[in-house]
């Protein structure tokens, strides 16, 4: 069951804006949700689709960055 969850886990990959945002917006037409003890948003990306979503401007500038703890309700 364990391996399951970390097969499921390392198919995706989380991503949140850099700092606290006001308004909610889609990235590469994935739309965010809110962390709200941050602040940020919060993406999670499939990972056949990382290289498209790496390349979106808002990653590329910073405003979007790859998440440190990549798991979820840790």
């Amino acid at each position: 069951m364990a391996e399951a969850k970390q097969n499921k886990d390392s198919s995706y990959k989380y991503y949140e804006s850099r700092e606290k945002e006001p308004y909610s917006f889609n990235c590469a037409d994935y739309k965010p949700i809110r962390n709200f003890t941050s602040g940020r948003l919060e993406w999670e990306i499939p990972a056949e689709d990382i290289d498209r979503f790496e390349r979106h401007h808002f990653v590329e500038i910073g405003r979007v960055v790859p998440k440190l703890i990549q798991e979820r309700g840790a």
